[in-house]
């Protein structure tokens, strides 16, 4: 019997296939959920290296103990160019020249105390740079911000504008240190020329400091100037020949005796008034070199020279001359001069104040 197959019902399969999904999206999905989770496990570190651990110093810094100290290490590290200073400030001739001499401790105090000053103007920029950071974090989240994170910034910015502040101060006192050693050692006031090239320059504490530089200088050019013709006149004078330990012995007691008055004149010739002139260069003491004009008067020149520095002794409060020995045309002729004038003539080799009779000139005898 034929019979005729009925269609069978469709059963559904078991396990129905999965919807693929783009794999380029799948990989940014997980790759943003990884961030999430990598910035929530973050937010607790950020947090505690945010904060400021400032530890609490074993005892506070002075302002003029640390102006103490800088001066003395500047004048330690400028002790050497010192020393050396009066060899380098001499000619072929002898000749002393005083700023030159000062030139290479000069060099070296400059540099240390621009150092320091550009050190100072970086600083006040920081303490700039600082302010206005803060300024906009308060601008933006206000004095309460709402996040633990701004809250650590803002502390954070805080603690750093303080630490600005007291390093600025800290580097205003070795500056200001810097600068007295400077005014000591070379006799000018130290002017800090900044070295950033500003259109509109900043008012900063460096520039507050050297502001009135020019006007420092000039007093204290008018107070040398003033001193040098009120002062203690020292007319000292000698040949080649010189006993050094007598020499300073001599200048170190006029010194204890007008500790703020004295002020030394004598010439450039090698041995005695070099050494005298050194000795006025290391212990901060006026000295007025008085040159002879060789070549316009000749063989004259040195007694006008000597002439010449007796007259401008005559308005100071006090003057005195030093003379090494008799044996020197120079010497007797100073001290003959300054005899006639009314001052005291000491020779170091004699120990004992000369009178008109030891310098007179006396002709040779007539020869038979």
């Amino acid at each position: 019997m034929h019979s005729t197959d009925s269609p069978r019902p469709a059963m559904a399969h078991p396990h129905p296939a999965a919807v693929s999904l783009d794999p380029v999206q799948v990989y940014r999905a997980a790759r943003a959920q990884a961030r999430a989770e990598e910035q929530r496990s973050r937010l607790a570190a950020v947090a505690q290296a945010m904060r400021p651990v400032l530890p609490t110093p074993e005892e506070d810094w002075s302002e003029d103990e640390v102006r103490l100290q800088a001066e003395e290490a500047v004048q330690a590290i400028a002790q050497p160019f010192l020393d050396h200073g009066a060899v380098f400030g001499q000619d072929l001739d002898g000749q002393l020249d005083a700023e030159r001499a000062l030139l290479p401790a000069s060099g070296m105090l400059g540099a240390l105390c621009h150092a320091l000053y550009r050190q100072l103007e970086l600083a006040d920029q920081r303490i700039d740079r600082l302010a206005l950071t803060l300024r906009q974090q308060l601008d933006e989240e206000g004095l309460q911000p709402a996040s633990e994170v701004g809250s650590l910034r803002l502390e954070r910015l805080q603690h750093q504008l303080a630490q600005a502040e007291a390093m600025r101060d800290l580097t205003r006192a070795a500056a200001i240190g810097a600068a007295t050693a400077y005014a000591r050692v070379t006799g000018d006031v130290y002017a800090h020329r900044s070295s950033f090239n500003q259109p509109v320059p900043q008012v900063t504490a460096a520039r507050v400091v050297a502001c009135d530089w020019q006007e420092a200088r000039a007093a204290r050019r008018a107070a040398e100037e003033r001193r040098v013709a009120e002062g203690y006149q020292l007319l000292v004078m000698g040949g080649e020949a010189v006993d050094e330990q007598a020499l300073t012995a001599a200048l170190d007691r006029a010194l204890l005796q007008h500790p703020d008055t004295l002020v030394l004149r004598t010439g450039n010739r090698r041995g005695v008034q070099t050494l005298a002139a050194q000795w006025a260069l290391e212990h901060g003491v006026p000295c007025v070199v008085h040159v002879p004009r060789w070549q316009e008067g000749g063989k004259a020149a040195g007694f006008a020279r000597n002439s010449a520095m007796v007259r401008a002794a005559r308005s100071g409060a006090g003057r005195m001359v030093l003379v090494a020995d008799r044996e020197d045309a120079g010497s007797r002729h100073l001290a003959a001069a300054g005899l006639r004038e009314g001052l005291r003539v000491w020779c170091l080799a004699e120990r004992r104040l000369l009178t008109a009779d030891d310098v007179a000139f006396r002709p040779a005898p007539a020869q038979r």
